[in-house]
């Protein structure tokens, strides 16, 4: 801190100097300025006036400040040189009170004030130069010392992990954490390092570094799935391959439960836990599994695979649609055995909280209006789609096929549920013209995800369908009325 301040006072003075230099230079040309320019008389023609009503003499007094100071800042103590120091203020004991007498001892001696001294007390813990500035950051209860445990573990464990894949420096981050080891030896991050450690060992080739942080971490967390994974012998083979067959393997699972093949969903299931239990699908394809209990009708393996999902991956992209179920199933809702591509539950959308709908809402109907502006709904699991992806694939469609017609894309959301929504169809037949290109083989609709539900929907009846009535009420009415057209 000293040599910094010592540093910035260097070149302050070097600044100051070189000022003085230039100010003495502008000194010596308005000395000739002055020599050359004779003194204008201020003109004023009206002397009552005010001074700065008049532009011409405000202009001549510009110019006479400018021959005689130079150009200067708009600022304040322009004419000081150090403006660091402050000057005393006027208005101080401007009501003409004398300043507090001081109080003597017993000797005569003054007494300090218990402010100056908590005011002196607080200058010296807030100056990084003095003993006390960092004495008073020492934890010396056991509160701070275990929060001040907790900053350094966290502070090593990320320097590792920079150490690691930042700077791809192994001996540092590898000495990194094994202080963190020896320092804090029952920390929360050692699953973590020790894992770390052992992809390290894998990368390098360092076989006695893969070797010791495997027998770590079966050792210390045997029931993890890191634990799981490094026990494989082909470990290394698998987690090369897992990007290049996840994909794969979870596409042809996910189109067998649609079909309704539980069997080999779950057997799936089990051999991909197994062989990658570390995957990035792992929470979608957990969830999946958990799916078929609802078409087998198991209530009580449902809830279970669903309580394992929400407590392994509270922070995975199905997890909040998940978790919805749950409490759908804790609350004793019914499950509706079967599969509307994955999720047919007794949806019914603008229910209160209890699943109720108010008397008004309920004397509702669908109107068969064919002529009405109509549009087209997309529906699907909040979680379970990549909105986004959703979104760019409809628009990208709409640009290129459509070059006078222009659709609107709105988002809407029902519960777990979101919608991506194209409106501005005049009338029914152009939104089942609409449908009947999307589902062509150069169409979007066989493109994106399995978990999405098309279906055309007329502006009156949207309205009606958010106000107690759920998709199984609309699809009954519109297969009764627009069946045959359709």
């Amino acid at each position: 801190v000293k040599e910094k301040e010592k540093r910035e006072a260097e070149e302050a003075d070097k600044e100051r100097y070189l000022a003085d230099q230039q100010s003495r230079g502008n000194d010596f040309q308005r000395q000739r300025q002055n020599i050359q320019t004779p003194q204008m008389p201020l003109l004023n023609g009206n002397n009552s006036g005010f001074y700065f009503y008049n532009e011409q003499t405000v202009a001549q007094g510009k110019t006479q400040f400018q021959n005689k100071w130079g150009k200067r800042v708009n600022q304040d103590d322009w004419r000081r040189r150090n403006k660091a120091m402050p000057l005393a203020s006027s208005t101080d004991n401007a009501d003409g009170n004398l300043p507090d007498t001081p109080q003597l001892d017993a000797n005569g001696n003054p007494i300090a004030s218990t402010d100056s001294t908590d005011a002196l007390q607080d200058s010296i813990s807030s100056d990084p130069k003095s003993r006390e500035y960092y004495l008073q950051q020492i934890p010396f209860s056991a509160e701070d010392l275990e929060a001040s445990n907790v900053i350094i573990a966290d502070g090593l464990y990320n320097m590792g992990m920079i150490y690691k894949d930042k700077l791809e420096n192994k001996p540092l981050s590898v000495e990194t954490f094994e202080e963190l080891e020896r320092r804090f030896p029952d920390n929360k991050y050692r699953m973590d390092y020790y894992f770390q450690s052992y992809l390290m060992g894998l990368r390098y080739k360092d076989k006695p570094l893969e070797t010791r942080s495997r027998d770590r971490l079966v050792k210390a967390f045997p029931e993890s799935d890191y634990a799981t994974a490094v026990a494989d012998p082909n470990y290394e083979y698998h987690i090369r391959m897992m990007d290049r067959v996840q994909d794969s393997i979870y596409e042809q699972a996910y189109n067998r439960y649609l079909k309704g093949d539980t069997s080999f969903v779950r057997r799936s299931y089990r051999e991909f836990s197994r062989t990658y239990p570390l995957a990035t699908l792992m929470p979608k394809f957990m969830f999946v599994e958990a799916l078929t209990y609802v078409q087998s009708g198991n209530v009580a393996s449902f809830k279970s695979a669903l309580q394992t999902l929400v407590e392994k991956y509270p922070t995975a992209d199905v997890t909040e649609l998940a978790s919805e179920m749950l409490k759908g199933v804790l609350r004793g809702r019914a499950l509706v055995q079967g599969s509307l591509t994955g999720m047919k539950w007794d949806l019914r959308f603008g229910t209160d909280e209890f699943g109720e709908i108010s008397d008004l809402d309920s004397a509702r109907a669908f109107v068969n209006e064919p002529e009405s502006p109509h549009r087209m709904v997309l529906l699907y699991p909040k979680g379970a789609v990549e909105a986004n992806a959703l979104l760019y694939a409809v628009a990208a469609y709409n640009f290129a096929h459509f070059e006078v017609k222009s659709f609107d894309l709105s988002t809407d959301e029902a519960g777990r549920f979101g919608m991506l929504i194209v409106s501005g169809f005049d009338n029914l037949q152009q939104v089942l013209e609409y449908y009947g290109m999307i589902y062509a083989r150069d169409g979007y609709a066989r493109k994106v995800d399995r978990a999405v539900i098309f279906f055309p929907i007329s502006d009156a009846n949207y309205e009606t369908l958010l106000h107690g009535k759920s998709p199984s009420d609309y699809m009954a009415f519109f297969a009764e009325v627009y069946g045959r057209q359709a």
